[in-house]
């Protein structure tokens, strides 16, 4: 579900840089708002990808874990069973969070550029994706409790998880203070 709210979110996204395109005079800002245009639409691909792989993988999972192999070796292929499958549901989370913070990044990186009319859109394209990020890294959290505490592959995910979570709320924090500040000009 994290997949797809942040693929609706860059569609937000989307339709804002589209709106600032059609508005901005500068070559130069249209050039670099296109670019983020296309790089937008990528990830929002990309998020759409991840959510049916996520609940393809976790399904799986939870085949292995009834005793039902076949599912498992669709995902990973032959003699890969559980563990595997563990992992693989707890990374495809951790890749949403980053797709949606790719796509905050997009709405910091913009947030001077649009259109103030469409600014408010933005905002909220940015909230949906902050809250799509947290929601996958809370998914990855619950995965990672069955996952031994005590190896480097907790640990490894545990600290991309903390860092995906410090830069959400960072690039958050700098969308919404451009933003606040173009929808008061006027």
């Amino acid at each position: 579900m994290d997949a797809i709210c942040a693929s609706l979110a860059l569609g937000l996204l989307i339709m804002t840089l589209e709106v600032t395109c059609k508005r901005e005079n500068s070559t130069l800002k249209r050039r670099e708002l296109r670019r983020w245009l296309k790089s937008a639409k990528t990830a929002s691909e990309r998020a759409l990808e991840l959510a049916d792989e996520d609940v393809f993988t976790f399904n799986a999972y939870l085949r292995s874990r009834w005793g039902r192999e076949q599912g498992a070796r669709k995902v990973l292929g032959s003699g890969q069973g559980g563990n595997a499958l563990l992992r693989k549901a707890t990374e495809i989370p951790l890749e949403v969070a980053g797709t949606a913070l790719k796509g905050l990044g997009f709405c910091a990186d913009s947030a001077e550029f649009v259109y103030r009319d469409v600014a408010a859109d933005l905002d909220s394209a940015a909230l949906i994706l902050y809250a799509s990020a947290w929601g996958a890294l809370g998914s990855a959290r619950a995965n990672l409790l069955s996952v031994d505490r005590k190896t480097r592959y907790h640990a490894r995910l545990i600290s991309k998880a903390d860092d995906l979570e410090r830069e959400a709320l960072q690039l958050l924090d700098r969308v919404r203070a451009c933003t606040s500040r173009r929808k008061s000009r006027r």
